[in-house]
């Protein structure tokens, strides 16, 4: 019997996120509810991600408010990109403090699937039920955080994982929602970190030392959850780090590309 994924029978957005409460948001039991599907969908996450230690970093909702740059598919691998969120600020913040003009190419991070025998993209109508709306048709926007990459998370079933990403986005002519979720079934899935290259290609060979500084978490404060994307900034970390390295910021040499 050929294999079959139940990905294909989804019909309601509580077949990919059983933890989703779908109350309106004035029901008098939302917010309680909203606190139990919380705790539920974290609970997935720390439990469940079935690839290797390094892809680890990025899966399972660790690319939340990134943007979503486009999917792409060769032959039977699936890659998804996504524009990284810290990489994005660290970019934001340099070019601030060497008055600059910060420019709008991607710091990737690219998600692949391999061995995939199905991926499709879905919205919901008011009543949750999924409806195919082609998210490879969307266009993203580089200056803008048009498209953010929200969550992901992983099923298994049949030998298989299955994969499901919900990715913020414009609303379509239709009354459809925000949200767009990806649906992959596949046999293996990592991630390939394109950052340094790209920030290499702008500030040269002198951002290393910097950016693996603060992919180690060197010199962090506790705690460091939100350290420095969304505290205090890179101006801040890099003012540390600069001096330690022998370096000024005039060392960050830019190359505009």
């Amino acid at each position: 019997m050929s294999y079959r994924t139940w990905l294909k029978d989804v019909t309601h957005l509580n077949d990919i996120a059983p933890w989703e409460t779908t109350l309106d948001i004035l029901h008098p039991e939302e917010e309680k509810m909203e606190a139990v599907r919380l705790q539920k969908f974290w609970s997935h996450l720390e439990h469940y991600c079935p690839v290797d230690e390094e892809s680890k970093k990025y899966f399972c909702s660790k690319l939340h408010d990134s943007q979503f740059l486009g999917i792409s598919s060769c032959k039977s691998t699936v890659t998804v990109s996504i524009n990284d969120i810290s990489a994005e600020v660290a970019v934001y913040d340099i070019c601030k403090y060497l008055l600059i003009e910060r420019p709008h190419i991607p710091i990737p991070v690219d998600l692949i699937f391999e061995d995939t025998v199905y991926f499709t993209s879905l919205r919901y109508d008011p009543n949750f039920k999924l409806i195919y709306d082609n998210i490879a048709s969307l266009k993203p926007c580089l200056s803008q955080f048009e498209m953010n990459f929200l969550y992901d998370w992983f099923f298994e079933e049949g030998g298989r994982i299955q994969w499901v990403a919900q990715v913020n986005s414009g609303k379509v002519g239709r009354k459809l929602s925000y949200p767009i979720f990806i649906l992959i079934d596949c046999a293996r899935a990592k991630a390939v970190d394109r950052r340094l290259p790209a920030l290499k290609k702008l500030f040269g060979p002198n951002i290393v030392p910097l950016w693996n500084d603060y992919l180690n978490h060197v010199d962090f404060p506790e705690p460091f959850s939100d350290y420095p994307v969304h505290t205090g900034g890179f101006i801040d970390y890099f003012n540390r780090r600069l001096p330690i390295h022998g370096l000024t910021w005039n060392d960050l040499k830019f190359q505009n590309p």
